[in-house]
């Protein structure tokens, strides 16, 4: 940050999380005494998908990324996502060092970021981010990442701290009202459907930019050197 003076609308953040056809039901009200209450879920277990969210510090964000658990993938998959939203098949269903380095083509072509113009990509230290190959690929677009430390993405990560838990919360009511209107079980299909339509990012975006912010990114003084006593 000292370096480069990033502005707000060049500092992003991007993290990945889960969504199964087999959705969380949300709260239920019922009369006192009522002995049969409940919601309808798609299955016992669901079909899991990764999606990856990014967005900078004024709250703007880029088309996301579907990870499929599939072998192959094919553009059909996401036909009912969001404009702009490019898609990957993988068995595991998680982002592997390869599917990031299609992220950060991806990255690229929305933040346009290069050497005139440097970014600053705030991410985890997951394996598949810090690959050679996609290090050099920052490098060459003038991207500086900056990850967060192990096991401390809960306090730190801004996506998991004011999005992901909205985002889950909206997917889960709309899954519900598509499950009441729809009496089949829901596909990877309907959920990028249902994901398209679920209006959240008017929501949280105040709240990520507020953890963006260049005020709100500093670094930690360096520790002064312990005075060692003299017997």
């Amino acid at each position: 940050r000292n370096q480069y003076k990033f502005d707000p609308y060049c500092i992003y953040n991007v993290d990945d999380t889960g969504l199964t056809t087999a959705q969380k039901p949300v709260k239920v009200l019922a009369g006192k005494g009522s002995k049969q209450v409940g919601r309808i879920t798609s299955a016992e277990r669901g079909t899991l998908i990764t999606l990856c969210c990014t967005s900078d510090a004024i709250g703007n964000s880029i088309p996301p990324l579907f990870v499929f658990p599939w072998v192959k993938f094919h553009d059909y998959m996401i036909k009912e996502g969001p404009p702009g939203c490019v898609g990957f098949a993988n068995p595991s269903g998680w982002v592997s060092s390869d599917i990031f380095i299609e992220w950060i083509k991806h990255f690229v072509r929305y933040s346009n970021s290069s050497h005139e113009s440097p970014v600053l990509l705030l991410l985890d230290s997951h394996k598949s981010h810090i690959s050679v190959r996609a290090l050099d690929l920052a490098i060459q677009h003038g991207i500086t990442m900056l990850s967060f430390p192990t096991h401390c993405t809960h306090k730190l990560q801004p996506m998991d701290r004011t999005v992901f838990g909205p985002l889950k919360r909206f997917y889960n009511a709309a899954c519900d009202n598509w499950m009441v209107t729809n009496p089949r079980p829901m596909t990877i299909y309907e959920m990028l459907l249902v994901h398209h339509e679920t209006s959240f990012s008017n929501k949280v975006s105040p709240s990520i930019a507020s953890l963006l912010s260049p005020e709100v990114l500093k670094p930690y003084p360096k520790a002064s050197a312990r005075k060692r006593s003299v017997k």
